[in-house]
């Protein structure tokens, strides 16, 4: 790309970002910002901001991005490149436990029954959903669940689960077992601004592997690689029957989906998706800070980020790295960078859940 096509681009985008900049301090004074998964971190100091990025300049001066992040072009996309990361025994190398056992002991599954009821039903004896299906009044309704169940259905059982207990409950997370661990797709993005028509700048897209953690970040070098970068998404997200991401079902799933419509690349699957932040919520709420990924990562996991550019400045130190990406590459790194740090926690911070779910059903 020429140089002139690169200043028109910058251009361009720094026009488009301060008008999405005044639409995104309007949200951010709204109440539960933690849903928003590119707020500012509290305490978030704008002259730290700055000496960062002079230092992600600095430190990457006399190279080339590809060198520096080890990265390939993805073809045909001249545009677009690939990260590929494998994290070693990061994880407990065991199978993950199937959820089967839990689910058939939660009477509360079943309409009618709640805590006082389910304690009556223990006490005669009944002690999981096998035992009722020869129950006068809750027969029918455990045969329906157990069918569920034996055929393996985690979409049907999410939804019930969701409306027996809320969304948040550790018992649709434990779903999660029924999947072997690498058919699960982690997936977390990066964009210009939290609204639909900003682009997609970077995707990060993960695969268990035994103890290890496969990581494979998509990035538009220009904001014409966007395309092949949503199209390689869209083929990741239809190879995988589950999706966990971290406030991904209102941010990140339904921007690719509306990223890639525009494409006219449309998403046609609709993958199982065990959304993080409700579960953590529900765990964590009111024991930490707040319930943001970094926070969680560092008060629950004890994880510590070193030199992270925070979600907050990834669109202006894009913008920054149009406009000379020559010289500013290394605020793209810094962009990966803190990309790699979110998947990793996010990888993390499931296990920790998933254990949460084995000690708390």
């Amino acid at each position: 790309m020429s140089r002139d096509r690169h200043d028109e681009i910058a251009v361009l985008l720094r026009q488009r970002l301060e008008a999405l900049r005044k639409r995104d301090a309007e949200v951010a004074i709204r109440p539960r910002t933690e849903n928003r998964a590119k707020a500012p971190e509290p305490g978030w100091d704008p002259g730290a901001a700055l000496q960062l990025r002079g230092r992600w300049i600095a430190d990457q001066v006399g190279g080339s991005l590809e060198t520096m992040l080890k990265a390939r072009a993805v073809a045909p996309y001249s545009d677009l490149l690939e990260v590929t990361t494998t994290r070693t025994g990061v994880l407990e190398d065991r199978p993950w436990e199937r959820p089967r056992a839990a689910l058939e002991a939660s009477l509360w599954l079943l309409p009618g029954i709640r805590d006082a009821t389910m304690k009556l039903l223990n006490r005669d004896g009944f002690r999981d959903l096998s035992g009722l299906t020869d129950h006068p009044r809750f027969g029918p309704s455990a045969r329906k669940v157990l069918r569920l169940i034996q055929r393996g259905k985690p979409e049907r059982l999410m939804d019930h689960i969701g409306f027996r207990g809320g969304r948040g409950h550790l018992l649709s997370l434990a779903l999660a077992g029924l999947y072997d661990p690498d058919q699960l797709l982690f997936l977390d993005i990066e964009t210009m601004g939290l609204f639909g028509g900003s682009p997609v700048i970077q995707v990060g897209l993960a695969w268990i592997e035994g103890p290890d953690l496969r990581i494979r970040q998509l990035v538009a070098r220009t904001p014409e690689g966007e395309d092949g970068l949503v199209r390689e998404t869209v083929e990741a997200l239809e190879a995988s029957p589950a999706l966990v991401t971290f406030n991904g079902r209102a941010f990140d799933f339904p921007y690719i989906c509306q990223r890639a419509a525009f494409y006219g690349r449309p998403v046609t699957c609709d993958p199982v998706h065990f959304d993080l932040l409700p579960y953590s919520r529900r765990v964590w709420k009111g024991r930490t800070s707040n319930c943001r990924l970094g926070t969680l990562a560092r008060e629950v996991l004890g994880l510590k980020r070193h030199e992270d550019v925070s979600g907050a400045l990834v669109p202006r130190f894009y913008q920054d790295y149009l406009e000379d990406p020559e010289e500013r590459y290394g605020l793209l790194a810094g962009i990966v960078n803190h990309n790699l740090d979110d998947m990793v926690e996010m990888v993390l911070l499931f296990e920790r859940l998933m254990k949460e779910c084995q000690g708390g059903l």
